[in-house]
């Protein structure tokens, strides 16, 4: 492309990873005013101590499973009824509402589709 029909660069752009947990890291291509306050506010809880999510949800887990919370989690999120995820899977509504109360395990299959449907690893399912 000849210099004269390049685009003249307005705003500075600079790449950001942001990591949760062991390997969900994601590159973003952010103004670089933006991922320095992105910055700042991730380093207000540098030294903050955490605690793991097993350890806050101890009770919980005691009367279920983590495929049922974690399951329940992401179709929450989603704003999705067990109907429609049902639905969505092409699964009746009765596995979704008994993995939910931990009555039955997710397969590996069950896993994968949910993988796709929430854009995330399906293993953590599993």
């Amino acid at each position: 492309m000849p210099e004269a029909m390049k685009k003249p660069h307005t705003k500075k752009e600079k790449k950001i990873s942001i990591r949760v947990g062991d390997k969900n890291t994601k590159l973003y291509l952010v103004p670089e005013k933006k991922a320095k306050a992105v910055a700042a506010i991730i380093a207000e809880y540098e030294n903050e101590e955490t605690i793991p999510w097993r350890e806050v949800m101890a009770d919980l887990l005691e009367e279920t499973s983590q495929q049922a919370i974690v399951l329940k989690s992401y179709r929450k999120e989603k704003k999705l009824s067990q109907i429609k995820l049902a639905e969505i899977l092409d699964v009746d509504q009765s596995l979704i509402s008994k993995i939910e109360c931990g009555e039955k395990e997710i397969s590996k299959s069950l896993a994968k589709k949910l993988g796709k449907t929430f854009d995330i690893d399906y293993r953590v399912f599993l």
